[in-house]
């Protein structure tokens, strides 16, 4: 192993539950990314809501920032401080119906728009 090929990556999560009223639930959360490879620092603000239609659906909202390194970072170590982390926003939305406590059916649309950060 080449100690100077070698770099630490660190992640860290933390969120919240808001019940506000009987049928809606915010899920504001923060999530922290160190990349060693690229020696960058990223926050990835996200929020979720339910809105529940009876004890047993729910529709499902949830936006999200999302930052990752390249794969390829990882196979060219030399080459890592061109590479900068890509940055999504992803929107979701879904329906849940639990039909049993173990049996459930979830249907979600994406859009997801993939850029570089600078």
């Amino acid at each position: 192993m080449h100690w100077k090929d070698f770099a630490y990556n660190f992640s860290g999560y933390a969120d919240l539950s808001i019940r506000l009223f009987n049928r809606l639930t915010l899920n504001p959360g923060l999530r922290y990314d160190y990349t060693g490879f690229a020696a960058q620092n990223t926050l990835a603000p996200r929020i979720s809501g339910s809105i529940a239609m009876d004890e047993k659906q729910s529709i499902n909202l949830q936006r999200v920032f999302i930052t990752k390194i390249p794969l390829i970072q990882t196979s060219l170590p030399n080459h890592r401080s061109s590479f900068k982390s890509e940055r999504a926003y992803q929107y979701i939305l879904g329906y849940r119906d639990l039909f049993y406590v173990d049996l459930k059916l979830t249907a979600e649309s994406w859009y997801k728009n993939l850029t570089i950060l600078q």
